[in-house]
């Protein structure tokens, strides 16, 4: 049985993922193999990004050199989520054909929005 990870807002400590955004941020990896539907990608709650962001985000797993895949469901072990005081910064560890789990990672951002919440890229790097 999974337990269930609440969204809270602890500046003192990360915590895992909520189980309630798991679904979208998902989701939002699985757009990250073709950038461009990044732009216009019709998800729940998520803001795409725009043609510069796009870009840099390409070159990003251009240059890792690898090949990006679905989120394995170990992804949440090691991802975390930090509230920084008026938003959460969340770090998704992301998964490539030849590695598996890999050192490439996604920042999002996610603020509260009329009882939902809002997903924004910041970046896809190697921390």
């Amino acid at each position: 049985m999974t337990d269930t990870i609440e969204v809270t807002k602890d500046e003192e400590s990360a915590s895992q993922v909520p189980n309630a955004w798991r679904y979208t941020i998902k989701k939002i990896a699985d757009l990250l193999p073709n950038v461009e539907d990044l732009k216009t990608a019709d998800v729940g709650g998520f803001k795409g990004v725009s043609d510069d962001d796009a870009s840099r985000i390409n070159e990003s797993i251009a240059s890792y050199g690898c090949t990006l895949t679905s989120l394995h469901s170990d992804t949440w072990a090691t991802s975390v989520v930090q509230w920084m005081g008026g938003y959460w910064d969340v770090i998704v560890d992301l998964n490539t054909l030849e590695e598996g789990p890999s050192d490439l990672a996604m920042l999002l951002r996610v603020r509260e929005s009329d009882g939902g919440y809002v997903f924004e890229i910041v970046s896809v790097h190697v921390p």
